[in-house]
């Protein structure tokens, strides 16, 4: 069984919200009211993958809610080679800026997980992030693409930049032969609160109130950029 809790907020500054979430067959855009839920069965055996991913439309670039409204609708499709698909996605990204001078510079980063029968394969593209979590602990498994020097710098992303440019995504492969808690989430949570916060909050039981937890966190950290946050709890069988 896959449970899902998903949230994207605007924030308490910025006068729009640039994220977008990607679950299988629908996106979450917006500011909705509160996390959403979603159920359903964990893919069988030669039944493809289910994608589930956090798209950050690139702050103080053209086009960032576009960039992560592309990225979050051919995302929710993917049933299988995730790699070719972020490759699609970004050279959509340069055909549209292409045709659509206006949006030069759209960019996006993305985290996500393929849900199959027995793995759990883990992807992202700048510095959109996925934390796994259990017994109490929560581990980085994702990779920040950011620059060494210390700046806030990101060295790579979904389009965003005026040359186009190939991706090299980061991607690694999890088992889960017991129950096991991912977050994915955009910089607007992992930039702002601290890890140990977030910890305890994916210790909340339910999905639906850790998530709801974790948006509040960034918010009373001020909420200064976009925040999206999904929690996908995972189960061999159902339960």
């Amino acid at each position: 069984m896959i449970r899902i809790a998903a949230w994207t907020h605007t924030g308490l500054v910025r006068s729009r919200n640039e994220d977008a979430i990607a679950l299988p067959g629908t996106i979450v855009r917006g500011s909705p009211p509160g996390p959403i839920s979603v159920r359903s069965a964990v893919p069988k055996d030669g039944a493809g993958s289910y994608t589930i991913a956090v798209i950050d439309g690139m702050g103080g670039h053209a086009g960032g809610a576009e960039a992560s409204l592309l990225a979050a609708l051919r995302l929710s499709e993917v049933r299988d080679d995730i790699e070719q698909a972020l490759a699609a996605v970004n050279a959509e990204m340069y055909d549209e800026m292409d045709r659509r001078p206006e949006l030069r510079g759209m960019g996006a980063t993305v985290a996500g997980i393929e849900v199959t029968a027995e793995t759990v394969g883990v992807f992202n593209v700048g510095d959109a992030r996925t934390y796994t979590h259990a017994d109490g602990y929560s581990t980085l498994v994702s990779t920040d693409d950011r620059s060494e020097s210390g700046s806030s710098e990101i060295t790579q992303s979904l389009g965003g930049t005026l040359k186009r440019s190939t991706l090299a995504v980061h991607r690694r492969t999890i088992d889960f032969a017991r129950p096991l808690r991912v977050l994915l989430c955009s910089d607007g949570l992992s930039k702002y609160v601290p890890f140990s916060e977030i910890q305890d909050a994916l210790d909340i039981p339910d999905a639906t109130a850790s998530v709801g937890r974790l948006v509040a966190l960034a918010l009373g950290a001020g909420g200064p950029d976009n925040v999206s946050v999904v929690v996908i709890d995972l189960c061999p069988a159902e339960a």
